[in-house]
Parts: structure tokens; C-alpha cells; sequence
């Protein structure tokens, strides 16, 4: 960016929730302390329920990606979204997909439902997520991400429910074997 906007334009990068979680990045965006933030939709549930009809579980498949990413994309559905990040004082640069959701286990394989049962999980603090979580018979406890290591880590976690793309970060698969079930898709609404 840098160098296409003749050094106009500079961007600097705090991975790994250097500078805080999604909620926290995304309250710095709205405040305008913070210039642009990532954050995934279970995360902007807090600031607005229209973000939480996307964490429904099972509601689209990877047969269906590019129509979703077209619907997100050129359609309502992202029309719509845009219009909720206007509302609650953000601006929408693009989606990006965060994957679809997958329960791993610190302990022990998951190989059935009943191995997700009073499991102490992790879960973002999206209404549908522990929702979902609830029904299913575990114990879901809200943890940001940026925190999820330490708490597998030190066991208060025995399960979590993260993306693909998370399963593979360099330190979780030392806390987490394989993962069990697809849910959800997450879309990621960049804001400014």
C-alpha cells in the first residue's frame, strides 16, 4: 500500500491480538483510535444481533461457497451487512472467510456427539454460538481467541470451536487433537 500510494498510505500490522481481541480492536475502530480492524461475525454479535444470522449452524455447505461468496459479495446479504456495520459506526472494506466451524478436543478424539457432552468448551461470545453449544450438551465458556492457548494450556478448556484455519495456528495442535464436526461459516467484516 505503501509503495502504490507513493508512501501517502502507510499500514501497520499487529497480528495475534497484539493490541486486543476482536472486541476491543473493533470498539477502537468505532472510536476511531484504531484505523482498521478484522473481526468475525460471532465477535460483532455484541454490536448488533443481525450479525448472529450468519453464525447459524449448518447454514451453507462448501458446495454452495461461491454463491455465498457471491450473495456477500454483489447481493443483498452483503448489502444488508454493510448497512449494519454503517449503523453501529463502521465501514465494510470486504468479507473474508474465517472457515467452518470445528469442535477439537484437548483430552481425548471426538468421535461421537455424546464425546461433546459437560465438556467445558470454547466458544466467541455470540448468543447463537453458546447457544448452539448448550444445546449440544457442553459447557460453553466465551474465551477470545487470543487467549485460547493459555486456557487449553492450563485446562480450565477441554474442547473448543474454531475455524479450520485456527486448528492449524503453530501452538493450538499441541493442546487439541483432530477435529470432529463442521458447523458454520464465518465471514470476517473489516472495519474503519
Amino acid at each position: 500500500m505503501e509503495k502504490k500510494s507513493d508512501g501517502k498510505i502507510k499500514i501497520q500490522i499487529f497480528g495475534n491480538a497484539q493490541i486486543g481481541s476482536d472486541r476491543v480492536t473493533t470498539e477502537a475502530a468505532q472510536a476511531g483510535t484504531l484505523d482498521m480492524s478484522s473481526s468475525s461475525t460471532p465477535n460483532l454479535a455484541s454490536f448488533s444481533p443481525a450479525y448472529m444470522a450468519i453464525d447459524l449452524p449448518y447454514v451453507t455447505d462448501p458446495k454452495n461457497q461461491e454463491k455465498l461468496y457471491k450473495a456477500l459479495d454483489e447481493d443483498e446479504l452483503g448489502k444488508a451487512l454493510r448497512q449494519v456495520a454503517n449503523d453501529i459506526g463502521l465501514e465494510t472494506i470486504m468479507f473474508s472467510e474465517y472457515g467452518y466451524r470445528n469442535f477439537t478436543s484437548a483430552k481425548q478424539p471426538l468421535k461421537d456427539i455424546k464425546d461433546l457432552q459437560n465438556r467445558k468448551i470454547r466458544t466467541t461470545d455470540s448468543p447463537v454460538e453458546v447457544a448452539v453449544a448448550t444445546e449440544l450438551g457442553m459447557n460453553p465458556a466465551p474465551v477470545a481467541w487470543g487467549e485460547t492457548y493459555t486456557a487449553l494450556q492450563q485446562a480450565p478448556l477441554t474442547a473448543r470451536a474454531t475455524p479450520s484455519p485456527c486448528s492449524t495456528t503453530p501452538s493450538i495442535p499441541k493442546c487439541s487433537s483432530t477435529p470432529w464436526i463442521r458447523s458454520t461459516t464465518i465471514p470476517c467484516t473489516s472495519c474503519s
